[in-house]
């Protein structure tokens, strides 16, 4: 809890009105003076026409005396510190008041503080313990509680990172190959215009670079906009840059000693090294080595080339190059580390919303989605698909005698057995509802389903503090069939094992 920024104010409630009134201006005991304020009123500090801009918040609660016992009663809950709403100073001072008519005059009163915001705190801080519960159910939680810095994950989540990021930018990395087309396409011409020379072959090799550049940049947008070639984005992104420095750097080498369309060419160095930092299917690691190499690579032909122009100029360029490359490395750094705090986010409400925390499983959403899949690779297959419900018989019973700590420890291991029924990649193992489970069998037909059933249910008496039974439904999904059709279809078979007596498995 943040600290208090001045002492707190008490406000007692008196059960008479006038036999304890002080004087205006005087204080009580175990009361702060005031300055002629009423009991009760804000202190100047904190009006603020715009509470949610202020710095500071007030806090509420309630106190009572040592000699008074209110264990196990819900009055405790108002002990804790808690925001001075309207509302709450209303509840609280009618609790004062009826507390102190029962337990004696200024038994209960009221105490109040200012505090920090805590979002107005800039020493305040992320503190990993938030996620702590969901850190347990996946990757995600626990690299966004260690932070992005350092603009690296753990091995397996950085693969889907770096997949995530080729995939999401293919279209944003067309469209800057469209730009830089259609900048090649028109200043290209402008600066083989100003590196003519009477040399016919020198021209045509200056020409045959600008041909090649304008191929490679349609090459580029075709294999972008053509996913069925499996082309990643980043060495499509990788080879149009690279095309491109050096189409820049012959263009420099043939320029020499004339210099007129240097700066031209240092402009157009300058606009690829920032290019290596859009969205073009590269991490930040990697985009920042190809800026580096060419802004090294562009020092160099400025350091070798004959100098046609002054020093002052050629060193102008240079800071120019590096300050741009400089410039560009930090917004792609800062952008980076955004984008990725956003994947950790968009991945842990995904998971949040299809997998179940306390086992693992998938919920029925997610079972929802997964079928869909598994329906139609069923259908090219020409194989089954079967899916079994399954319900805990009296585990409310079984919570009640044990305590909710061993009925979770139970649906923890019922998880491990449910799950191992699961061996194949299109096998989905789901929990459905508090005390019910899924299980989804790619190319298993009706009878094999039964079978892994009955299994189940044996294997699940020897789990727990007492024997446990299953309540089952086994259907197969037909071929047109969607999710919340075989679904309902399974419920009532479900329905037909409970009705009969429960511990069964009711096929159809």
């Amino acid at each position: 809890m943040a600290r208090p920024c001045f002492r707190s104010v008490v406000h007692w409630a008196r059960a008479s009105p006038s036999p304890d009134r002080c004087p205006r201006g005087k204080s009580r005991p175990g009361r702060p003076a005031s300055k002629g304020r009423r009991p009760g009123a804000v202190p100047k500090t904190s009006r603020n026409p715009n509470p949610e801009t202020h710095p500071f918040m007030r806090q509420i609660r309630l106190c009572w005396h040592a000699h008074v016992q209110h264990t196990d009663h819900e009055i405790e809950a108002h002990r804790d510190w808690s925001p001075a709403t309207p509302e709450v100073r209303r509840d609280l001072a009618i609790i004062v008041k009826t507390a102190n008519d029962l337990y004696g005059p200024r038994s209960h009163w009221v105490e109040e503080r200012e505090v920090r915001r805590p979002d107005a705190d800039p020493r305040l801080r992320f503190d990993p313990r938030v996620l702590q519960d969901d850190a347990a159910a996946g990757p995600y939680a626990q690299q966004l509680a260690q932070g992005c810095s350092a603009l690296r994950f753990t091995p397996d989540l950085e693969r889907e990172y770096v997949e995530h990021v080729r995939s999401v930018q293919r279209r944003p990395a067309a469209f800057c190959v469209v730009a830089g087309l259609f900048g090649w396409t028109v200043f290209g011409p402008v600066g083989l215009l100003m590196l003519a020379t009477r040399s016919f072959s020198a021209d045509l090799r200056l020409w045959a670079v600008q041909g090649a550049m304008l191929a490679v940049l349609c090459a580029g947008l075709v294999l972008l906009r053509t996913p069925r070639w499996a082309v990643r984005t980043d060495r499509v992104s990788t080879g149009v840059l690279v095309a491109m420095a050096v189409a820049l750097g012959l263009l420099a080498v043939q320029a020499g000693a004339g210099g007129a369309a240097l700066p031209g060419i240092a402009l157009g160095l300058i606009a690829v090294t920032a290019a290596c930092f859009f969205p073009l299917g590269l991490v930040f690691r990697r985009s920042l080595v190809l800026a580096l190499a060419m802004a090294i690579g562009g020092t160099l032909l400025a350091v070798l080339l004959p100098r046609s122009t002054p020093f002052a100029g050629t060193s102008l360029a240079l800071a120019a190059l590096w300050g741009a490359t400089g410039l560009a490395a930090t917004g792609g750094y800062l952008g980076e580390r955004l984008y990725r705090e956003q994947f950790l986010l968009h991945g842990l409400l995904s998971r949040q919303a299809f997998v179940d925390p306390l086992t693992g499983l998938y919920t029925r959403r997610g079972t929802h989605r997964l079928t869909q899949t598994a329906r139609l690779q069923a259908i090219r297959d020409s194989v089954s698909l079967s899916f079994v419900l399954m319900d805990v018989d009296h585990f409310r019973a079984y919570n009640r005698r044990h305590g909710r700590e061993a009925g979770d420890r139970t649906l923890v291991e019922i998880t491990k057995v449910v799950g191992s029924f699961a061996r194949r990649p299109l096998d989905v193992a789901s929990r459905e509802g508090g005390k019910r489970f899924g299980l989804l069998l790619y190319d298993c037909n009706l009878e094999q389903a039964r079978l892994h059933a009955e299994q189940l249910r044996e294997r699940l008496r020897d789990i727990g503090h007492e024997p446990l039974t299953l309540s089952i439904g086994a259907v197969q999904v037909l071929p047109d069939e969607t999710a919340d059709g075989f679904m309902q279809r399974v419920e009532r078979l479900l329905q037909r094992s409970k009705d009969a007596g429960r511990d069964r498995v009711t096929i159809l």
